[in-house]
């Protein structure tokens, strides 16, 4: 849950194509109000989802971890994106904390495309799966879903994932996969909702490996 919860990007309320110079801006503005001791929100918080620290501490280390490029591809794949008006709804859904009905938009849509289906619907639902599997009868199940929607993401879907992302070009894709590997299995070894044991588990870890591309 931490993955999506302490996002940079949901801290600095920014969508994940923010320049260098929107990004600056905003952790000016967000240190400011922190040190008059007031809160800021934004439209895409989600706060129903959980709590928001926009401390002056919790806004410094949002900073630090999208200050390279590689970092900066590393979260924006695991933040929402408004892609369509499926998103929309999606989201709109999440925010009424109707989880399921969220889920199946994304789902429904994916399903019945006849590619891949669009980018956003596979991120989007990938972050909300993520997010669900710290649930104790549901996790297993939510992450092995997001597991599949970010192997695509981070290979087929890769180069149309990072357009528009600042830094981007400086960046090796196989960099990229390895640090997403890496999270999701610090991710599922430490989940609450013990997404798996530790005997299920490593066997799972060359699987995982081989459905991100590494």
């Amino acid at each position: 849950m931490e993955l999506v919860l302490r996002n940079p990007f949901r801290i600095l309320g920014l969508p994940v194509t923010a320049s260098s110079r929107e990004i600056a801006k905003r952790i000016s503005d967000l240190e400011l109000f922190a040190e008059l001791g007031k809160s800021k929100s934004y439209p895409f918080d989600l706060s129903e989802l959980g709590v928001i620290d926009r401390s002056l501490e919790s806004i410094k280390d949002a900073a630090r971890r999208i200050e390279l490029p590689e970092m900066r591809l590393f979260h924006s794949l695991l933040w929402f994106r408004k892609g369509d008006a499926v998103d929309d709804l999606a989201l709109e859904c999440l925010s009424n904390f109707e989880l399921n009905e969220a889920d199946n938009l994304w789902g429904k849509q994916i399903d019945k495309s006849e590619n891949l289906g669009k980018l956003s619907w596979r991120i989007n639902r990938a972050v909300y799966c993520l997010w669900m599997s710290d649930d104790l009868d549901t996790g297993t199940a939510h992450f092995e879903k997001a597991l599949e929607d970010i192997g695509y993401i981070t290979d087929e879907l890769y180069e149309e994932a990072v357009s528009g992302i600042p830094g981007a070009e400086q960046v090796s894709p196989l960099r990229v996969r390895e640090l997403v590997v890496d999270a999701l299995i610090n991710h599922a070894a430490n989940s609450e909702g013990q997404v798996y044991t530790d005997r299920k588990f490593n066997r799972t870890r060359p699987s995982m490996a081989r459905v991100l591309g590494l």
